[in-house]
């Protein structure tokens, strides 16, 4: 009996450790509570590409990925064959028309792309405006339509931290293979708004090596992303968001600090919620566990004695 006890004891002890030192690693472990990113709000608009159009996972797309990855609350806006300009408006819609149906939502971030269609159609690329003032754009054109979608972004989203993603580059035989005019005008359009932008199409290395255009291993049809595809593209996009993202102002006090500090529970905790109340409350019942076990062997000891 007293082997059999101290058996037990022996295995009660080993999953009280596996547990505990497991624990820590599978709570919260798709978060990175250090992020800029995380628990903040975003909205996603674009075409296909951006909407996940084709793909087996089309919901996560790019804006599930970084939105899961950082606990954000997002929203993808985005449609399959809509176009910057206004080439497509009436048979499809516009990107700034589904960016429309969410300007009643608050947002720290408006992720915008597009530009494939425009290219594909051959739309007029256009030029950029010398006034800020919408009713100078030509949206017919791509560089008018670009324009009228940041000014309504702006005023939408005024305190909303704005990206613009420039399409990768595609195989010589696609519509949209010659963006290169496109492509210029973006970058026009993009600094006169001050709207930051992440350059795919020139990124060579990236659309070569990494995300291999020429070939269907991560675009199915050479032109849209598969699941392995958007697990390439993700990452890169949530880099450069957070690299976009503005530091905090920082305001000096000048004031004596009289009082004195309150206790306050760290980020980590605050944010922890549920899942760190779970924690602990898991950590709190192998203790006991394992305490009753020793507490029973100890008495079970006492018993085997005095018989």
């Amino acid at each position: 009996m007293m082997k059999k006890a101290l058996k037990i004891f022996v295995c009660m002890l080993i999953v009280a450790s596996t547990a505990l030192s497991i624990l820590p690693l599978s709570i919260g472990a798709n978060d990175d509570t250090n992020s800029v990113l995380y628990q903040k709000s975003a909205i996603f608009v674009g075409d296909s590409i951006s909407s996940g159009e084709g793909c087996e996972d089309p919901v996560r797309a790019w804006a599930g990925r970084i939105g899961e990855a950082n606990d954000m609350e997002y929203h993808n806006a985005s449609k399959p064959s809509i176009s910057i300009s206004t080439s497509r408006k009436i048979q499809y819609g516009t990107v700034l028309g589904q960016l429309e149906l969410c300007k009643d939502k608050s947002a720290d971030y408006v992720i915008m792309q597009g530009g494939v269609n425009d290219a594909s159609d051959r739309a007029p690329v256009g030029t950029v405006s010398s006034s800020k003032d919408p009713s100078t754009f030509y949206t017919f054109t791509f560089a008018g339509g670009l324009e009228e979608l940041f000014y309504y972004a702006k005023t939408w989203f005024p305190d909303a931290t704005y990206g613009f993603i420039i399409n990768y580059a595609v195989p010589s035989f696609s519509k949209a293979a010659d963006m290169s005019e496109y492509v210029a005008v973006a970058k026009q359009v993009c600094e006169k708004w001050e709207i930051p932008y992440l350059d795919l199409y020139n990124d060579t290395d990236f659309c070569q090596n990494v995300l291999k255009v020429t070939e269907k291993t991560y675009l199915f049809d050479n032109l849209h992303p598969n699941a392995a595809g958007y697990d390439l593209l993700a990452p890169k996009i949530e880099a450069w968001m957070i690299e976009i993202t503005p530091s905090p102002v920082v305001t000096e006090d000048t004031t004596p600090d009289t009082t004195t500090t309150p206790e306050t529970t760290t980020p980590a905790e605050e944010k922890g919620g549920c899942r760190s109340a779970i924690a602990y409350s898991t950590i709190f019942s192998v203790c006991v566990i394992t305490l009753t076990g020793a507490a029973l062997l100890l008495r079970r000891r006492k018993f085997f004695h005095e018989c």
